[in-house]
């Protein structure tokens, strides 16, 4: 990352448009419906993944999973803040220890540069003995083809009007809003 990075500051393209966040949510369960209190409880995945053209990213592994990013990594990197509308609280997205955080590898590394070697030991392709000091290039890839994903789950009360009035056949409406 360059010493001009700035995680607050949204990713944008070259024309200075801001990238699109990319959300998805994945309901896992309504354990809780509460009529008299007008609110229910929803056990959901949000995932949200973008891309920032400010990264350069080194050594991405084709396994999504082998790419996570850590805690440290990703308070130093920026991350969408979604609110939850109607909920009941907490009212925003978090970036805690609940978060998983990966980068996922969607483009060839960038051309080699020698400039990012580091000097050490190469093993023997026959054996994996160590056998002589070479350079080890890193592979760099570029933020602007390659994504970041974060996923957190959450359990939240969210806020809902019910419509009684044909109980018990009734059917209900229920949402999760986010901006």
């Amino acid at each position: 990352m360059g010493k001009n990075y700035a995680p607050e500051l949204q990713p944008r393209d070259n024309k200075g448009t801001p990238l699109p966040v990319y959300v998805n949510v994945s309901v896992l369960a309504i354990p809780a419906i509460d009529t008299v209190n007008l609110k229910y409880t929803a056990d959901f995945f949000l995932s949200l993944r973008w891309y920032d053209l400010r990264l350069d990213l080194r050594d991405l592994n084709d396994v999504s999973t082998l790419n996570s990013l850590g805690p440290r990594d990703l308070e130093s990197i920026w991350n969408p803040s979604l609110a939850f509308v109607n909920a009941l609280g907490p009212f925003q997205t978090e970036i805690d220890s609940l978060v998983d955080g990966e980068l996922i590898r969607e483009a060839e590394p960038l051309d080699e540069d020698f400039s990012t070697a580091i000097e050490g030991i190469k093993s023997d392709a026959f054996c994996g003995c160590p056998s002589s000091n070479s350079l080890i290039l890193a592979m760099i890839f570029s933020g602007e083809k390659n994504s970041i994903r974060i996923k957190r789950e959450y359990f939240l009360d969210y806020s809902c009007i019910f419509d009684l009035t044909y109980f018990p056949f009734d059917s209900q409406v229920s949402s999760i809003s986010l901006s």
